[in-house]
């Protein structure tokens, strides 16, 4: 990978992370299927280890590496589609979730 792409990933978790991960999170909280991120775990380690080594600043890097216990949240698709299946059959949840975004 080169820095080009590496940045190219990072300019897309980052507003993955600013738009779209706050909505996933609300409703899936930490069972997050592992398809809704916008590249693999390995691709955005790669493209942190791309930006370390051609030059990216070190606060750059630093906020890069403080994003990834955020993946701790994103579960093998089938695990995190059949515990979705099950919070979504019980109508607390759902009251919950629909209570929560109406919120904001």
């Amino acid at each position: 990978m080169g820095l080009e792409e590496a940045d190219r990933i990072r300019l897309e978790w980052g507003k993955f992370l600013e738009h779209v991960n706050p909505v996933l999170m609300k409703i899936f909280h930490t069972d997050i299927p592992e398809l809704a991120l916008p590249c693999t775990e390995q691709q955005l380690l790669e493209a942190i280890s791309v930006i370390k080594r051609e030059g990216g600043s070190a606060e750059l890097v630093q906020v890069l590496e403080g994003t990834l216990p955020i993946l701790m949240a994103y579960t093998e698709n089938g695990t995190a589609l059949k515990r979705a299946s099950e919070k979504f059959s019980d109508n607390n949840y759902v009251n919950a979730i629909a209570k929560s975004s109406h919120k904001s």
